[in-house]
């Protein structure tokens, strides 16, 4: 299996909007694989970012009133991301924040020659990371084609259906009322895969402890790099400092060292 596209959303929330940018030149130059953003906002909220077409595709979703509970941390957003890869059927998608960077072909290699690995799997990267809530996973590094995240969630047609649909199931996760059902995204969609087992491939890579946080780049522990040792691929992925703006300079670095 080879990706095509790496989904991510965005709204205007400043910790992020910087991002796009940057973050689309890497994945294309170094992966050749095409950024796509689902950004959630009006159109005049969009072209108040300059968010650049150069590098990957933007696609503009509605906010839906309805279901926005936290403006300034709005679940839905992160919706867009798994709306958006049943966008395009017959690419593989895999789902990402904004914030993450790969900076190996480890895992690209992993599932490009992997038997398990077939046309209609779906992959769960980080299937271990969330120690403390077991059976949850994060919405980072899912990968299948468009057509089976269309299948296995049942995806409206439309964007605003497809989050009204979510947002009625919010009463099964009381735990998440305090966060304004932040968090709402991985809750949901990890139901629905576990219940989903008998009748999909779906692949769980526990790597999350033993390949991917041991060898990242974290603005939570690690950022220093060694130039040769980011080349040869020895770290996974970067966990970026944010917001871009005060970031500068260390991610333009990166990229650049990267590429």
């Amino acid at each position: 299996m080879k990706i095509d596209r790496v989904i991510f959303c965005l709204n205007n929330n400043p910790t992020y909007t910087g991002l796009w940018n940057p973050i689309s030149r890497a994945w294309k130059l170094k992966w050749d694989i095409t950024p796509t953003l689902m950004f959630v906002g009006t159109e005049e909220d969009l072209k108040s970012h300059n968010l650049s077409k150069e590098y990957g595709d933007i696609v503009r979703l509605n906010p839906v009133p309805e279901v926005v509970v936290n403006p300034s941390l709005d679940w839905s957003t992160t919706w867009a991301l798994f709306y958006g890869a049943t966008l395009y059927p017959n690419e593989v998608s895999t789902l990402m924040g904004l914030d993450q960077l790969l900076l190996s072909d480890t895992f690209l290699k992993e599932i490009a020659t992997n038997d398990k690995v077939t046309s209609d799997a779906y992959i769960i990267s980080l299937a271990d990371a969330y120690k403390d809530l077991p059976g949850i996973y994060p919405s980072a590094w899912h990968i299948a084609k468009g057509e089976t995240f269309k299948k296995i969630y049942s995806v409206e047609e439309t964007w605003e259906d497809e989050v009204k649909k979510v947002f009625s199931q919010k009463e099964k996760y009381p735990r998440l009322i305090p966060y304004k059902w932040w968090g709402l995204d991985e809750a949901y969609s990890s139901d629905v895969i576990r219940s989903k087992f008998s009748e999909y491939p779906i692949l769980m890579y526990g790597m999350f402890h033993s390949y991917w946080y041991p060898s990242r780049l974290d603005r939570g522990g690690r950022l220093e790099y060694s130039v040769a040792d980011l080349r040869n691929g020895k770290y996974s992925e970067a966990h970026l400092p944010r917001p871009f703006e005060d970031h500068k300079e260390y991610i333009d670095k990166l990229i650049n060292d990267l590429l």
